[in-house]
């Protein structure tokens, strides 16, 4: 078989021993392919792996080789370089067909060669494998932009359902991406600077239209030849972080500013006590600049008297005993001086429970101290004044109970401090007065009246009536509203007795202890309107002891006064019950018959009385006898002249002297009498 002229031109290139040599050392497969499908392959390491023989020549055949190179030899024998992938066995080779030409330009053949490329490949599989499956997006562009490459990571990021609707769509980012509005100027500065670009976070826009917080990281693509293909870089979704940052600096921005501009005293301390942080308020309190403040420990700056009052809660908090604590103490001035402070704190720990510091709120109390301190001195002044008042005090409360009394109010009533604080003054009070007394109490309650003074009786435990004076205020609580009834009770008795001796006295006699002129006068106005009201007649007796000026000239004044207390005792004892026998003056008396009267009866009444008169009196050994004249006057319902009706009686008491004395007799004032017989004259 002679060899063709492809194949003579074959052997003739490769007849230099030191070609053969290099090609046999080189990865690279050189052979020749004649129109007619032969193929002469030349020497070179890798031809096995082309699956071919050692023999040099072989024929093309489409079930051997594959349509995708046959495809490649009839397009390269049509004057095509044609340039394909094959996988052969275990092994990847990138072959290039390369038309030959004679001296008339005629394709006389097929010149391939064949690089074994599978390490690179498989490092390229690899690569993609993890550029598809990373999680943050990634992108390949060239060098004008445009996506090559993108991972389903980015789409989903830029919010678009596959990688290939984002190529469709947008292959440059112009939608997504604003890097520096143009990316020629990027790549330009990328490449020059041969470095990688790590782009700060930016805003970035999904397909819907969503902002989002990006950070995007790129570098220059070398080939083989260091020069730049491209750029590849990757993408990061940072919108969580972001937000996270921004809430965490809003709430660091509202903890500064209610911490500076806090009206109270705000610091963080450290779990040593040192100060790390304070706030203008504080500085105020402590009269210390910022500066200055902060070179102080609490413990220097606190009272040595509360010192270990604090460390004691300090410590607990740090055992994780108690989460924080509240307690009033005293600061250092930076002039020495002292001030008192209400102290809140909590302990703030990290995620995994240590202590980072305490945050101490300060308010200055020391305004409230003083005014607890004047309160307490104030109270207690009250309290002694209170208690060792010689007249008796008392607190009562809304529900009318004692809430509080002391021993002077104890010794008015009989009861001990323990007995009366289970009582209401209404229980003590005697009944005739609590009405007015609940009256005064409610003008107090509806502010009509600041304070009121009364004259009551109580009803002691031994149920003695006793007469007191109160003055009683009403005590508010800060909101102004009623808290309780301050009383002050003053033991009366004794005046309330002289008085009522004293008002005896003037409106009796005192010789023999019947009411006297005025007394009977205001009995006689008062009887004359009930009678009124009743429709009653009304009887008056003027009664004058006949020859009285006698016995007081044979036996004396004192003889006298005993026949005038002899007689009224008399009077008193024959008389009815509601009526009101009076000593009108000397040796006068009157008799005031008040009720349903007839005639009849006070003249029967009056006989009874002349008799028991005239009963004979035993007088310094002797047995005197004293008679009575009387004038008897009835009054009926219409009469209320007070003074024409005594004198009725009066004339008709004479009329009764003159017609002989001891006896009685009728006015005749008034004609129609409520009688059933005549009155007898004696």
């Amino acid at each position: 078989m002679q060899p063709s002229n492809v194949e003579q031109r074959m052997n003739a290139i490769f007849s230099v021993e030191s070609l053969r040599a290099l090609l046999a050392k080189a990865p690279v497969i050189v052979f020749a392919i004649e129109p007619n499908g032969h193929v002469t392959i030349a020497e070179g390491g890798a031809y096995r792996a082309l699956g071919k023989t050692d023999e040099r020549r072989t024929q093309i055949r489409e079930s051997v080789d594959g349509p995708l190179v046959i495809d490649a030899i009839r397009r390269a024998l049509a004057g095509e370089e044609v340039k394909i992938t094959l996988a052969r066995r275990n092994s990847i080779f990138d072959i290039q067909y390369l038309p030959v030409r004679d001296d008339q330009h005629e394709i006389i053949g097929v010149v391939g060669l064949a690089l074994e490329v599978t390490e690179r490949v498989n490092a390229e599989r690899a690569y993609r494998l993890l550029f598809d499956n990373a999680l943050e997006g990634r992108f390949q562009l060239d060098l004008t932009g445009k996506a090559e490459h993108i991972n389903p990571a980015l789409a989903q990021i830029l919010g678009y359902h596959s990688v290939q609707e984002l190529l469709d769509t947008d292959p440059y980012f112009a939608l997504n991406l604003p890097l520096n509005l143009s990316h020629q100027l990027l790549m330009v500065q990328m490449i020059l600077k041969n470095e990688q670009l790590i782009r700060e976070p930016f805003e970035a826009m999904r397909r819907d239209g969503t902002q989002i917080w990006l950070e995007l990281t790129a570098n220059v693509i070398f080939n083989l030849e260091q020069q730049p293909i491209g750029i590849a870089g990757h993408v990061e979704d940072i919108t969580a972080r972001m937000n996270a940052e921004r809430q965490l600096a809003e709430s660091e921005e509202r903890f500064r500013s209610a911490f500076e501009d806090a009206a109270i005293g705000m610091a963080l301390v450290s779990p040593d006590g040192k100060l790390l942080r304070v706030n203008q308020a504080l500085c105020n309190i402590l009269d210390y600049p910022a500066p200055a403040l902060l070179q102080h420990d609490i413990q220097a700056l606190t009272h040595p008297d509360d010192l270990e009052a604090d460390l004691t809660q300090v410590r607990a908090a740090l055992n994780n005993q108690i989460p924080g604590y509240t307690m009033e103490k005293r600061y250092l001035r930076r002039d020495g001086s002292s001030v008192w402070v209400q102290l809140d704190v909590s302990l703030v720990r990290d995620a995994e429970g240590t202590p980072l510091h305490f945050l101490s709120q300060v308010q200055d109390i020391d305004a409230r101290k003083a005014a607890e301190v004047a309160l307490a001195i104030s109270e207690e002044r009250f309290r002694s004044a209170f208690e060792n008042a010689s007249i008796g005090m008392a607190l009562i409360g809304m529900d009318n109970k004692f809430v509080r009394v002391n021993s002077a109010l104890c010794a008015i009533v009989g009861y001990s401090v323990e007995e009366l604080l289970q009582r209401t003054y209404i229980e003590i009070t005697h009944s005739d007065d609590r009405s007015e007394n609940q009256t005064l109490i409610n003008a107090l309650l509806n502010r009509n009246i600041k304070t009121f003074q009364i004259e009551k009786r109580y009803i002691s435990k031994d149920r003695r009536i006793i007469w007191v004076q109160l003055n009683v205020s009403l005590m508010l609580d800060e909101h102004g509203a009623p808290l309780h009834f301050l009383t002050q009770v003053q033991n009366i008795d004794a005046r309330k007795a002289t008085e009522a001796q004293l008002r005896h006295q003037a409106l009796h006699d005192a010789l023999t202890g019947l009411p006297n002129r005025a007394l009977f006068l205001d009995r006689l106005v008062g009887a004359l309107a009930r009678r009124q009201r009743r429709d009653e007649w009304l009887g008056i007796a003027f009664v004058d002891l006949d020859g009285f000026k006698e016995v007081n000239d044979q036996f004396g004044h004192a003889a006298g006064d005993t026949v005038l207390a002899a007689i009224a005792e008399r009077l008193r004892l024959h008389v009815r019950a509601g009526d009101t026998v009076a000593r009108y003056g000397g040796d006068e008396f009157t008799i005031l018959l008040e009720g349903h009267i007839s005639q009849e009866d006070a003249g029967t009444l009056v006989s009874r009385v002349i008799t028991a008169i005239e009963e004979p009196l035993a007088l310094a050994g002797n047995q005197l006898t004293v008679s009575a004249s009387i004038g008897l006057v009835l009054s009926p319902p219409a009469d209320d002249n007070a003074e024409a009706i005594l004198a009725d009686a009066d004339a008709a008491m004479y009329a009764a002297k003159v017609a002989g004395k001891g006896r009685w007799m009728l006015s005749d004032r008034h004609l129609a009498l409520p009688t059933n017989a005549a009155p007898e004259q004696q």
